[in-house]
């Protein structure tokens, strides 16, 4: 693959099963990726933050968290069919050396 691509990644929390992520995130480092943001809104926010500590904690100690990125994003609300504020967090990785 060429360089550009493994640079960066993004990964959605949307659900709560953090097995799912947890390996994706394990599987994209192993391959190359160089970063990857973890990004998770309202009530997955928490989970987001339990899948990068699980990583650091049992299978990657030499993971490092980047930087952490916390604010509110204007949604659109499909039951509503208008616009809501909602809290966010971007949380990037990468390997250590």
């Amino acid at each position: 693959m060429p360089e550009s691509v493994l640079n960066e990644e993004y990964i959605y929390v949307r659900s709560r099963d953090k097995t799912r992520y947890i390996r994706e995130c394990i599987l994209k480092l192993h391959k190359g990726v160089k970063k990857i943001h973890i990004k998770a809104w309202g009530n997955m926010i928490p989970n987001a933050i339990d899948i990068v500590m699980t990583i650091k904690r049992s299978f990657m100690p030499d993971l490092v968290i980047e930087n952490i990125e916390i604010g509110f994003e204007s949604i659109a609300n499909r039951r509503k069919g208008k616009l809501i504020n909602t809290s966010f967090i971007d949380i990037t990785i990468r390997r250590g050396i």
